[in-house]
C-alpha cells in the first residue's frame, strides 16, 4: 500500500475516487461483496488497483462523452469563445446558467491578443469561424508555460477540470444504475427515485464546475498573452 504515496492529487480524486464510487455502488446494487467482508493488505491492493484501472475507464468516457460531444460538439471550446468578438445582448439565461461559459474575452484583450499573436482583427472578421481560437491558443502556450506563475494556474485549473467533468460523468452513469436497477440501501422504499436524482443533481454541479475550470484554463492563456513580455531588465517587450 506504499505505492499510494506516490499517487498524485489527480490520480487519488481524478481516477481512484470514482472508481472507489462505482464498485460501492455494484456493492449497494448488485449484491457484490467488494468491501463487505474485512479487508486484507493484499485485497486492500486489488480494490485499490481494480478503483484506479476503473477510473481511467471512466476518464476516457468522461472524455469522449463530456468534452468530445457536450463540449466541443455542441456547446463549443473555450478557446474559440473566448476570442470571439464581444456583442450586446444574446440569451440572457444561457449567460445565467452556465456562469460566463460563453462570455468572449474584453474588448481590448482581444485585441492585445491577436496583435502580439500576428494577426489582425480584420483577418479575423473575414473568417471567424477558422479555428482562430485554436490558432492563437497554440501560438501563445508555448509562450505562457515558460513562466511558472501564470503555468501554475493553469495545472492547478487542469487537475480541477478534469476531477469535476470524471465525478460529474461517475455521478450520471450512477443516476442511470440507480434508475435501472433501484436499491433500497438508504432505508427508502426499493423503487425510490430519491437516489438517481441525487446522483443526477450532483452530476449537473460537478458538470458545472467542470465548464468553469475549463474555461478559466484557456482564459489564463489568453490574458496572460494580451500582457507584454517582460525582458530580464524588468521592461516590457513586445515578444
Amino acid at each position: 500500500m506504499d505505492g499510494l504515496s506516490k499517487l498524485s492529487d489527480y490520480d487519488i480524486f481524478g481516477y481512484l475516487a470514482p472508481g472507489l464510487v462505482l464498485l460501492v455502488v455494484c456493492d449497494l446494487t448488485f449484491g457484490t461483496t467488494v468491501f463487505a467482508n474485512g479487508m486484507t493488505v493484499t485485497t486492500g491492493a486489488l480494490v485499490v488497483i481494480a478503483s484506479y484501472v476503473i477510473g481511467h475507464a471512466t476518464a476516457a468516457g468522461a472524455a469522449f462523452f463530456w468534452d468530445r460531444i457536450l463540449v466541443r460538439g455542441l456547446m463549443g471550446m473555450p478557446t474559440e469563445i473566448l476570442m470571439r468578438k464581444r456583442v450586446k445582448g444574446g440569451f440572457a439565461w444561457r449567460k445565467w446558467f452556465f456562469s460566463g461559459f460563453f462570455d468572449p474575452l474584453p474588448t481590448e484583450v482581444r485585441k492585445r491578443v491577436l496583435s502580439r499573436a500576428g494577426f489582425t482583427e480584420e483577418e479575423f472578421d473575414e473568417a471567424p469561424n477558422d479555428n482562430w481560437g485554436e490558432r492563437v491558443f497554440a501560438r501563445a502556450w508555448p509562450i505562457i508555460k515558460r513562466d511558472p506563475v501564470p503555468y501554475g494556474r493553469m495545472e492547478s485549473f487542469l487537475r480541477l477540470y478534469g476531477f469535476c467533468r470524471n465525478i460529474s460523468f461517475v455521478a450520471f452513469v450512477v443516476a442511470l444504475i440507480f434508475l435501472i436497477y433501484p436499491s433500497a440501501s438508504f432505508g427508502l422504499p426499493a423503487n425510490s427515485p430519491v437516489p438517481a436524482l441525487a446522483a443526477l443533481l450532483i452530476s449537473l454541479v460537478m458538470f458545472h464546475r467542470y465548464l468553469k475550470f475549463l474555461r478559466l484554463y484557456s482564459f489564463e492563456v489568453f490574458s496572460t498573452y494580451a500582457e507584454p513580455a517582460l525582458v530580464a531588465g524588468g521592461g516590457p517587450t513586445g515578444g
